[in-house]
């Protein structure tokens, strides 16, 4: 599906807040480099207080648009506000109310962990025994206070990584920046980082979060922006961007014998929309969801089939990226 369609078809649930009121907006953003156009006239509002994520693949202009909003790099066009201060007029003002965790590790490796974090402090004119009680707080929320005094370049790229996001957090911002704060991590570091993203948001801190992770979007955001060609095409809660794609549910059943016996009492049972069935798979379509299943197994039974396994398959936002972009989302 082109943008354009996908466009059209957007999810009206939004009710964004007046610009005033909102921690971020966006209006007709567009920044070119050259011929190539990375961002092309982006829409957003964000909300005081949640946490949104710019969810769209390598080069669809998550990053570029993260650096306009953290003021480091000037929009060719376009409205910026942040709480209100207009971008670059108010960047001063602007600044200490952001904190950014780039993609890149941003350490000194031959300074410790502790003594990274003081060095960011004094950066925003922290000292003294505030900014010590500030980074051993910090250190605890990261869960790094056993390594406190090791070089920052001897630890594993997940514990780098979660010092980065300490750095970040050193002059407790209002809103924090997280461009793709997970990639290349292993599961266990990927959980550890998603604990401190949760720690931040009940804070009621407001977290803007780029990724191409869609296990992370759902399991992190209160909503999701899809980006694509320097568009947002798609923005909304998970359950409103599905309800919005009318995608359906699929009940995977793996039964003896013919399966195709099996389509015709399947098919005739309310809110079945589509059946195949071949190899001893039977695959039932439903806009239902997986309250129709235990119908299924019963009429199934009643027909005398034998069912060795049964699954249900939600629509997630792979399958709504897929709706709206025409492919699916790859790193």
């Amino acid at each position: 599906m082109s943008s354009d369609a996908a466009q059209k078809s957007l999810p009206q649930a939004d009710h964004s807040p007046a610009v005033g009121e909102a921690a971020v907006h966006v209006a007709g953003l567009v920044k070119r480099f050259g011929d190539f156009t990375a961002v092309d006239g982006l829409n957003l509002t964000i909300r005081r207080g949640e946490l949104l994520s710019l969810l769209g693949p390598n080069g669809a202009g998550k990053s570029t648009t993260i650096r306009i909003l953290t003021t480091l790099l000037p929009a060719d066009e376009g409205e910026v506000r942040i709480a209100g201060l207009r971008v670059p007029e108010d960047n001063d003002r602007i600044k200490p109310l952001l904190g950014l965790v780039p993609q890149e590790i941003a350490l000194y490796d031959v300074l410790t962990v502790r003594a990274n974090l003081k060095f960011f402090g004094r950066l925003y004119g922290l000292g003294g025994e505030s900014l010590n009680k500030r980074v051993e707080q910090l250190l605890e929320d990261v869960g790094l206070t056993d390594r406190a005094g090791h070089y920052a370049g001897w630890l594993s790229g997940g514990m780098q990584r979660r010092i980065n996001i300490a750095a970040a957090l050193v002059h407790d911002p209002d809103i924090v920046f997280m461009d793709e704060p997970t990639v290349g991590l292993d599961p266990a570091s990927r959980e550890a980082i998603w604990k401190v993203i949760q720690t931040l948001k009940a804070r009621g801190k407001t977290i803007v979060l780029t990724t191409h992770y869609m296990e992370e979007a759902e399991a992190l955001c209160d909503r999701v922006a899809i980006i694509d060609g320097g568009k947002v095409i798609a923005l909304g809660t998970p359950p409103e961007l599905i309800r919005a794609t009318g995608i359906q549910t699929m009940l995977k059943l793996a039964v003896d014998g013919d399966s195709a016996r099996c389509l015709a009492p399947v098919r005739a049972l309310p809110g079945v929309n589509e059946v195949s069935g071949e190899d001893g798979q039977l695959r039932i379509y439903t806009t239902a969801g997986g309250r129709l299943l235990p119908q299924v197994i019963q009429t199934l039974q009643s027909a005398g089939v034998e069912i060795r396994a049964a699954e249900v398959a939600s629509p997630n936002l792979g399958a709504v990226y897929l709706h709206y972009t025409g492919r699916e989302l790859r790193e």
